[in-house]
């Protein structure tokens, strides 16, 4: 099992995408992430901590700076998931408002 992205339309549509990670990789990096702050890095920490992304574009932007810069020295395995998480997000489709990580169960609003 593990986590899955899903995105949210102007229709209200749902769009169901790729697996971001394993439940414990999805974990560690969303533990990480959180630690970060919402100063930096604004839209990966609210992901981290409500699952959901409802600035994808600068979700991008901060996945993309925290790459380059990996504060806090992650491991191998978070940058996995973020490097993941990233190409994702980079493939999103067109018309996509927001998005949320979700691990398929039903009534979920959101990991983290």
């Amino acid at each position: 099992m593990g986590f899955f992205v899903a995105y949210i339309d102007e229709q209200e549509q749902i769009h169901d995408d790729d697996e971001v990670g394993s439940n414990a990789g999805y974990a560690a990096f969303a533990d990480w992430a959180a630690d970060l702050g919402e100063g930096e890095y604004p839209a990966l920490t609210r992901l981290a901590e409500e699952g959901i992304s409802d600035d994808i574009d600068r979700l991008e932007g901060d996945l993309e700076r925290v790459l380059r810069s990996k504060p806090d020295r992650p491991s191998e395995d978070v940058l996995h998931v973020a490097r993941r998480l990233l190409a994702i997000v980079q493939a999103r489709p067109g018309g996509a408002l927001a998005m949320v990580i979700t691990d398929g169960t039903s009534g979920d609003e959101g990991a983290g």
